[in-house]
């Protein structure tokens, strides 16, 4: 995962005065020590420019403003070709001193990190503390804390993801799987249906919302999304649930038709079994119940607007 590979600054947070000290320190190179080719030295500057400021371009025209290795890796190629080209005089002890300067604060910088990659969890606090404005270190402290059953602090870190990147399906869904495990269902059908919204479509994100409609009783919406589950990948659905939402889905159908046949001329029951077939695609069958409701009340507007969903 190349994220885990460094802690950078984004877009939005890297000082302009780092580029301004470089900019500076290869001018004093140029004319303290002049140039070899001036066409090989300029190319590699071009290309250090260019590889750098094209991931850079691509991070701030996104909506997490990521960052990305090659911003540091892909440019060095070309600033090494600039060095080649400057007239250094490898046998004097400017040089020299200058190669073990570099050398021993390159080790010391390194060793100075090491305590950042001991674990996982160093790697994302020191993470949120260099870069707070970072969407992505915060989903990974909230999935952490959620790993260990600590909701409230994965929920809290979740916002805070959210509020950094909003709209990130993934955020919300993984918000959402944290809201069912604490019983807040009404907050993980919204997180859940947000995550279908803006991510669109994912056989879990429909999945988890099954689940969270059915544990908040809403078997109407559960059926749904049961539906759209058994046509696509039936093999994700949890076997327990879809038998449980068939057998809701009898009872109520079973309730509707005893109150019916004592109801003849009740329309608004003819229309909830069709809208009943209709939810699980038997249009044939809806068809029949909401023709017989629209002979009772022809103008009704609820009635009228099924209709044209069922023909359509």
């Amino acid at each position: 995962n190349r994220i885990r590979q460094s802690i950078m600054p984004t877009v939005t947070e890297a000082s302009i005065w780092i580029g301004l000290l470089t900019l500076v320190c290869i001018l004093f190179l140029i004319f303290k020590f002049k140039l070899e080719n001036n066409k090989i030295a300029f190319f590699g500057l071009w290309l250090f420019v260019i590889l750098l400021l094209i991931p850079i371009w691509f991070g701030a025209s996104k909506a997490g403003s990521e960052h990305y290795e090659q911003r540091i890796y892909s440019p060095l190629a070309g600033m090494l070709l600039f060095f080649t080209q400057l007239k250094f005089n490898l046998n004097s002890k400017v040089f020299t001193y200058l190669i073990i300067t570099l050398c021993l604060f390159y080790f010391a910088k390194t060793y100075q990190r090491l305590s950042v990659y001991k674990n996982e969890l160093s790697y994302i606090n020191t993470g949120i503390d260099e870069c707070p404005n970072y969407y992505l270190f915060y989903l990974q402290k909230a999935d952490l804390a959620a790993k260990e059953n600590n909701y409230s602090e994965a929920i809290a870190y979740y916002d805070k993801a959210i509020s950094l990147r909003p709209n990130y399906a993934q955020a919300l869904s993984n918000r959402g799987m944290a809201y069912l495990n604490t019983g807040a269902y009404n907050k993980a059908i919204v997180d859940f249906s947000e995550a279908i919204k803006h991510g669109g479509f994912n056989k879990l994100f429909y999945v988890n919302r099954c689940l969270a409609l059915f544990k908040n009783r809403d078997y109407e919406n559960a059926m749904k999304d049961l539906i759209v589950l058994k046509k696509c990948c039936p093999e994700s659905i949890p076997p327990d649930i879809e038998k449980e939402l068939m057998k809701h889905w009898l009872d109520n159908m079973d309730g509707l038709m005893k109150q019916l046949y004592k109801e003849r001329n009740n329309a608004e029951l003819f229309y909830k079994i069709s809208k009943m077939y209709y939810d699980i695609e038997m249009k044939s069958e809806a068809e029949k119940f909401l023709q017989q409701a629209l002979m009772l009340e022809p103008q009704n507007l609820k009635f009228t607007e099924l209709k044209k969903r069922i023909t359509s």
